[in-house]
């Protein structure tokens, strides 16, 4: 099964873009996370989310689903 993150911190980086951020799932993402930095993200890197353990297996951009909700010419 697959889990999409966005790092909750990153949302800043849209402000100027968008007139009112949401609070989380701003771009489809299953998990909004505060205090990871995805630069301390690696392939197989694990983690536990309660009995859960998810395992990093790829890499994924936003895509242009994402400029077309929020009207955003070009995205960051």
């Amino acid at each position: 099964k697959a889990v999409c993150c966005f790092s909750k911190e990153n949302y800043s980086m849209y402000k100027n873009d968008i007139n009112i951020l949401p609070d989380y799932a701003m771009f489809g993402e299953n998990l909004t996370l505060v205090d990871l930095d995805e630069n301390d993200v690696y392939f197989g890197n694990q983690y536990q989310l309660g009995e859960a353990i998810v395992e990093v297996s790829e890499i994924r951009e936003p895509c242009w689903k994402i400029q077309r909700k929020y009207g955003i010419k070009h995205l960051v």
